[in-house]
């Protein structure tokens, strides 16, 4: 008689199986913006607010600056019928910090002016017609016409452009033309400032 040995089955065998083992699921990727801890997204958007405030204050000054710099603070005057905007609006003709010139452009005659008016310097005050008449030879404006009670100075260069220098409303007026203008059109024009 044979015997069969037996065999006893061993406790640390794995025992054999005929299953497949799933696949790894592969974990979605996630967008950058949800690795980022919840901190860090709230600084990120915190800066970026930052920045926008930044930007809208910038521009709303250089707006407000460049408004400022084109409205006089001191009472100007214009031909009669016309209003600044008609004119093109008004140009500062001097830096910020300096005593305050602005400038309207115009036509006399057909011809292009350029109108700059300043409040009368304090140093005019004692004696204006002597001081506008030591600013016209400054100018060599040595033609000197009168409109109404105003004294008109001009000067004219040897190429055709001129300049006209006068005191109205307490504003020291300086016109240039591009070519020669008519006296009479001139004593026309420093009479319709109003």
């Amino acid at each position: 008689m044979e015997f069969k040995r037996r065999t006893r089955p061993n406790p640390y065998a794995k025992p054999v199986t005929h299953e497949v083992a799933p696949a790894p699921v592969e974990e979605p990727k996630r967008r950058l913006r949800d690795k980022i801890p919840g901190n860090v997204k709230h600084t990120a958007v915190w800066f970026g607010s930052l920045i926008g405030l930044v930007i809208v204050i910038a521009v709303t000054s250089q707006v407000l600056a460049q408004r400022d710099a084109s409205d006089p603070s001191f009472q100007t005057i214009l031909p009669s019928g016309q209003s600044i905007t008609s004119l093109g609006g008004w140009h500062r003709v001097t830096p910020s910090g300096e005593d305050p010139v602005f400038a309207y452009s115009d036509t006399i005659d057909s011809v292009p002016v350029s109108v700059s008016e300043q409040p009368l310097p304090d140093t005019f005050k004692r004696d204006i017609p002597s001081a506008v008449a030591d600013l016209a030879k400054q100018y060599n404006a040595t033609v000197k016409l009168k409109a109404g009670d105003t004294a008109v100075y001009i000067g004219t260069s040897v190429k055709g452009p001129q300049s006209t220098i006068l005191t109205k409303h307490n504003l020291l007026i300086l016109i240039k033309s591009k070519s020669q203008i008519d006296n009479s059109s001139w004593t026309d024009y420093v009479n319709s400032l109003n």
